[in-house]
């Protein structure tokens, strides 16, 4: 390789870091910005499918704290358990959505500031995946699917005068990046749970 193309590559690529980078860090004080608005959090913003995976497979661990009965946990990966099992299915996206706009608003106030966590949000899908000695291979399954929807996954930290917030985000198929799931930083390991009957 010649060292003029040497260079021009090595400094394209450094841009595209920056730009990934400062997309990133938009992103997620522009999620910020939307919760506190009267509409909250989008449809725009945020992937529907696959938070409604995260949201099974982190119900699916929970519920083995309790059980590893297997009727029980097909039923969790079949979006029959937790608060919106009362919902009509297209209405879920909606509720989570809701859920995830009073989980921002509660735990973020005053000016914010953020900066991309890649390895943090790779950290946090890699222990959502991590397979529990006894789970049925429904479980497996769904968390080996999880995973591979996840594969380069990114994030971003957000710490604003009260609250310090995990963003994962996920580049979707339209190029844009969305929102998948969110973790409280000052409360850990204990994530702004979509479950959580109190955020219906």
């Amino acid at each position: 390789m010649r060292p003029f193309f040497a260079i021009a590559v090595a400094l394209a690529l450094a841009g595209c870091r920056k730009n990934a980078k400062d997309e990133i860090e938009k992103f997620a004080l522009d999620a910020v910005a939307a919760a506190r608005a009267d509409g909250g959090l989008g449809p725009d913003l945020v992937d529907a499918d696959l938070v409604e995976q995260v949201r099974r497979v982190q119900l699916a661990r929970r519920t083995m704290l309790d059980t590893f009965d297997r009727q029980a946990l097909v039923a969790v990966l079949a979006g029959e358990a937790g608060p919106d099992r009362q919902y009509p299915p297209a209405e879920r996206p909606l509720r989570q959505r809701e859920r995830a706009t009073r989980g921002l608003r509660a735990v973020l106030s005053g000016p914010c500031r953020a900066s991309r966590d890649t390895d943090g949000a790779v950290i946090h899908v890699q222990r959502m995946v991590a397979p529990v000695v006894g789970q049925p291979e429904e479980v497996s399954q769904a968390m080996e699917q999880l995973d591979g929807a996840l594969r380069g996954v990114d994030g971003a930290v957000v710490v604003c005068e009260h609250g310090k917030v995990g963003l994962v985000v996920h580049r979707a198929r339209d190029g844009r990046l969305k929102l998948v799931d969110m973790i409280d930083l000052e409360k850990p390991p204990i994530e702004i749970n979509p479950n959580d009957p109190t955020m219906k």
